[in-house]
């Protein structure tokens, strides 16, 4: 046991004096590679004489084999990742040489930068000793199955004919492709040229995803206050309700805190005029409806309060084929119809 524990210390020596002589690498990734943090950490570990790098991360949040591609390209033998969290924390991973993570520790927001640079270096030190232990015990293992007589060779092991795939990687089943669910609500002021008031409608919005910058929109307005137009001594109260169906680009990504968008489209316009004659003591009334084709652009701008929840502002412009006439007053309103709107959006992924 004295002999196996001199020669583990013997080789321990030795790993070390042998890494002395060539510095390691060792690679910081962060969000800031220019940051104070980096730049203590990076002085720190060139007076221990390593040879650091930085570099800035791609994703927010990158999983172990990014990670290890970074430490490839840098020929490092270790690496240093700074992850920030939603709630103002760090976390800081150290990848050993193979690419696995040996150390994990998160620091809130109020932890000094003397604090978090010593703890990442003295970790860092204490895995790279670790490793250099089990490495030459190992070699120890195997200096002394080299000296046994090897045993005879026997019958080969059965074949298995089942294969084993090792599970996915989350978050990389299609590069691009954001399958998620929009939903929103809210409340909009619409308005169109040629005599008649604003009206208010409730308005209703789903969007399918299909990628993470195009996604197909369903638009409902649904009138609650009527418009109002006179003229002549008769006046008239007129409803405009609209359902439209189209294509939305979206800018940024889903994890981005403004979006904007711009969608285009063809829908329906349903208008529904109900007219009084005010100038006769009886009060004459009639009603119309009538239906036309609505091409529309729309464009908007969430903006995000949480994962999952968005204030979404938008404004739709469309314009129909032929004006329509109101004969209760003896008015025309114009080809264009305009719609503001503000509202709730929920995305269901």
């Amino acid at each position: 046991m004295i002999l196996s524990l001199r020669a583990v210390l013997s080789l321990f020596f030795l790993a070390s004096a042998s890494a002395a002589v060539a510095a390691p690498r060792v690679v910081i990734v962060s969000g800031q590679p220019t940051s104070s943090l980096v730049r203590r950490l990076e002085a720190e570990l060139s007076a221990l004489n390593w040879t650091p790098s930085a570099t800035r991360l791609a994703e927010p949040r990158p999983d172990v084999i990014g990670l290890h591609a970074i430490m490839t390209g840098h020929k490092a033998t270790a690496a240093i990742a700074l992850l920030a969290s939603a709630d103002g924390a760090t976390d800081v991973w150290i990848l050993d040489e193979v690419g696995m993570v040996v150390s994990r520790e998160r620091f809130d927001g109020r932890a000094a930068e003397d604090v978090l640079v010593l703890r990442t270096v003295e970790r860092l030190r204490a895995s790279r000793i670790a490793g250099s232990i089990r490495r030459a015990r190992k070699n120890t293992r195997l200096a002394s199955r080299a000296r046994k007589p090897k045993p005879p060779p026997g019958p080969p092991p059965p074949q298995r004919h089942d294969i084993e795939l090792p599970d996915a990687a989350p978050g990389r089943a299609g590069v691009g492709v954001s399958r998620a669910l929009h939903v929103s609500g809210g409340l909009a002021v619409g308005w169109s040229p040629g005599g008649v008031s604003a009206t208010g409608h409730a308005r209703l919005g789903v969007s399918w995803s299909l990628l993470d910058w195009l996604a197909t929109d369903l638009i409902v307005l649904a009138p609650f206050v009527p418009a109002r137009a006179s003229g002549a001594g008769d006046k008239a109260d007129v409803y405009l309700a609209m359902a439209a169906l189209g294509a939305r680009a979206m800018g940024g990504t889903h994890r981005s805190w403004v979006r904007p968008s711009l969608a285009a489209g063809l829908g329906g316009l349903l208008v529904h005029v109900r007219g009084m004659e005010t100038t006769d003591k009886d009060g004459e009334r009639g009603e119309d409806t009538v239906g036309m084709a609505l091409p529309f652009v729309e464009g908007a701008g969430a903006f995000r309060l949480s994962r999952s929840l968005h204030l979404r502002i938008a404004c739709l412009l469309g314009a129909t084929f032929r004006r329509l006439k109101l004969q209760y007053v003896n008015r025309s309103m114009d080809h264009l119809l305009v719609s503001g709107s503000v509202g709730i959006e929920l995305e269901v992924p």
